[in-house]
């Protein structure tokens, strides 16, 4: 989930179930207790949305995440993930 920033000094945060998992169930938390914007991640990465695949793969396994924010005419167009590279790439 793309989480917007609060104001114009924030940055775009996002909250993955790898957040869920490190930062409430590990501590044993309450998720129904836990606000988005203390376990959500940031800042996102981001690509163009001309970027090709294998450049787009390296640059989010170089930082060690699997989802970022797209950007076309400067403006989000939407989210990419290593999962739906994966099933889309054709040798």
């Amino acid at each position: 989930m793309l989480i917007e920033p609060r104001d114009n000094s924030d940055v775009y945060g996002i909250m993955t179930l790898k957040d869920i998992a490190r930062k409430v169930i590990a501590h044993r938390r309450k998720l129904h207790e836990a606000h988005v914007y203390e376990i959500m991640s940031k800042p996102v990465l981001s690509v163009t949305s001309d970027m090709p695949i294998p450049f787009a793969a390296r640059f989010l396994t170089n930082f060690s995440v699997s989802y970022a924010m797209v950007i076309e005419n400067n403006e989000i167009a939407g989210m990419v993930s290593l999962n739906g590279m994966v099933d889309l790439w054709e040798d």
